[in-house]
């Protein structure tokens, strides 16, 4: 039975795949009149059940990786912050560790994220990149989260059959975690993390995959409940940093597991503990 949703999955989201853009700018879908913002790219849907309806870039934006891309310090734009969108500098070197975050949205359902904290003192500095709102104080977060999200039309609440549909975009976000405590508090949605046993280098690693990640993914992937999520885009970085397997070399029954974060034998989860991702007795 999951082999055959494993393969069905594959063929809804393989038919959402084709040269056009998945999505297309439209000033119309801008977060507010008042705000000028370069980082923004107000979109809207242009395929599937929400064509030509906007995206929500209030609060779903793809993280961006400003130049220049091979010095000692990157600069980083759309972090999220308490409801507003900052820019960051950070040298990879400031990172220390990574953890897997669990946000359960629905009974037995869980979110993924990936958690990057900062070596004491070495906090990452946020600048407002509203070019309206310079006269904001900066200011600091010991740690950042990545988050790869399905993203419905603006006003759409998300849905586990649309999702399945494949009717959503896929979006990497990456929020301080102030405001994820923030949102998921609001939400009152349980939040675990789990320590990933990793090297500073693997960490640093894992940061630049998600990174690159989202450079290519941008707003133009189709999200999938089971073949294309939070947890394999979560998995498939942390596969590479600290063991340099790509996520497709995995057998069919295991990429399954993965993609899964639910309670349950076979799920996300149970796949972290068993591949020594996350400890097993954490």
């Amino acid at each position: 039975m999951i082999k055959f949703i494993f393969i069905l999955s594959f063929l809804f989201f393989s038919l959402c795949f084709a040269e056009t853009p998945k999505t297309y700018l439209n000033q119309k879908c801008r977060c507010s009149e008042n705000i000028n913002d370069p980082l923004e790219e107000p979109s809207a849907f242009n395929f599937g059940k929400f064509k030509g309806q906007c995206i929500d870039s209030c609060r779903f934006r793809p993280v961006k990786w400003l130049e220049p891309k091979n010095s000692k310090f990157w600069e980083i734009g759309n972090v999220l912050h308490l409801g507003q969108y900052y820019k960051t500098t950070i040298s990879p070197e400031s990172i220390e560790s990574l953890s897997v975050g669990f946000e359960q949205f629905a009974p037995g359902v869980s979110h993924t994220t990936l958690r990057f904290k900062f070596r004491k003192n070495f906090e990452a500095r946020l600048t407002p990149q509203n070019q309206s709102e310079k006269s904001i104080p900066n200011k600091v977060t010991e740690s950042l989260i990545f988050s790869f999200e399905g993203v419905p039309a603006k006003d759409v609440d998300y849905s586990l059959m649309e999702s399945f549909l494949g009717n959503y975009l896929i979006v990497s976000r990456m929020l301080t975690e102030v405001e994820y405590q923030a949102w998921t508090a609001k939400l009152k949605n349980p939040l675990h993390y789990f320590s990933v046993p990793a090297t500073q280098e693997q960490a640093q690693l894992a940061f630049k995959q998600a990174l690159e990640r989202s450079e290519k993914i941008g707003k133009n992937e189709v999200y999938q409940l089971f073949t294309n999520n939070c947890a394999t885009k979560t998995i498939s970085i942390l596969l590479k940093a600290k063991s340099n397997t790509d996520f497709q070399t995995l057998s069919w029954i295991n990429q399954t597991s993965a993609a899964l974060p639910i309670l349950g034998p076979i799920s996300t989860f149970s796949f972290l503990k068993e591949t020594n991702l996350i400890p097993a007795a954490e």
